[in-house]
């Protein structure tokens, strides 16, 4: 048997043409998935492109909401100092205002006492120099006697002015130098 060694090569090259055509085939196969998922990739870098470009924008709204947050946090921040220091002023005059008041007040108060006090050295003048006979009341003090005293400011119910006027010859200080006193006190109070 003799081939011919040119159908030898010529089947050796169709051999090699048919593995040729099969490579090629599978190359293309994978060049076909290569360009799909160049296109895939094509794909998933626009979304990240979009994705990027949200995010940039997110970011910007963020910080211009922060900066706005800021300045109006150091807006109420300042209000609050502003507030504060207006309510320590304030407070501040008030108390200097009580303060004055009560000053007054003390001021009124010993006045009062010493009036109370010249009072009660006179009647108790009166009563030593005249025991025997009772001094007419001037109209004022005759008004402050007959005026009815509050129950809960007397201890007790005042003398008849005759009471009155047998204590003061009994000798020694009167009996109603008390009741006088708790009457000049209530005519001070009915006077505010």
């Amino acid at each position: 048997m003799n081939i011919p060694t040119g159908l030898i090569l010529e089947g050796l090259v169709a051999l090699l043409l048919v593995t040729t055509i099969a490579y090629c085939w599978v190359l293309d196969r994978k060049l076909k998935a290569i360009r799909e998922g160049q296109d895939g990739m094509r794909d998933l870098v626009k979304a990240l492109n979009r994705s990027s470009e949200l995010a940039r924008h997110y970011v910007s709204d963020m910080n211009e909401a922060s900066r706005r947050a800021g300045q109006e946090l150091e807006e109420r921040i300042q209000s609050a100092k502003e507030l504060g220091e207006d309510l320590r002023q304030s407070i501040e005059g008030g108390q200097a205002n009580a303060r004055a008041l009560a000053d007054e007040l003390s001021i009124m108060v010993d006045a009062g006492n010493n009036l109370a006090e010249r009072l009660e050295t006179q009647v108790n003048k009166r009563v030593a120099a005249k025991p025997a006979a009772p001094s007419p009341m001037p109209a004022h003090a005759q008004r402050i006697a007959r005026a009815p005293v509050p129950q809960t400011a007397a201890k007790a119910p005042a003398p008849a002015p005759q009471q009155r006027a047998q204590a003061g010859r009994a000798g020694g200080e009167p009996a109603d130098v008390p009741a006088l006193q708790q009457k000049l006190m209530d005519a001070l109070r009915r006077s505010r």
